[in-house]
């Protein structure tokens, strides 16, 4: 159970970590930002990258075989990776999410050719 909390906990804190970058630089928060949204946004964020990276260490751990019961104890040591991950996973998420909202990607001007 613990093999999965931890990147949950990490990329929720990655992900709630930029709403308290916008405080303490005296940002008005925008909706988007609510703190929620930011909390399951980087536990999604933090699982799928963590569980990316357990499933390549596994897949390339010949002597990993079965994973019917527990965690296998080689599993066990990535751990502390999958927190740096997961933290790391929700913050990116958060604030490439926070840039794409923000950009203004309609252009309504005409499109004028060169002349020669």
């Amino acid at each position: 159970m613990f093999f999965f909390t931890v990147p949950l906990v990490a990329g929720a804190s990655g992900g709630v970590s930029r709403n308290l970058f916008d405080y303490y630089q005296g940002t008005i928060s925008k909706p988007s930002h609510a703190t929620p949204a930011a909390i399951v946004l980087g536990m999604l964020a933090g699982l799928v990258a963590a569980l990316l990276f357990v499933v390549a260490q596994w897949a390339t751990n010949p002597a990993i075989k079965e994973l019917d019961g527990a965690v296998p104890n080689g599993l066990n040591l990535l751990i502390p990776f999958e927190l740096i991950i997961g933290l790391i996973a929700g913050f990116t998420l958060e604030a490439v999410l926070t840039k794409i909202q923000s950009t203004d990607v309609v252009n309504t001007n005409p499109v004028i050719g060169k002349t020669s």
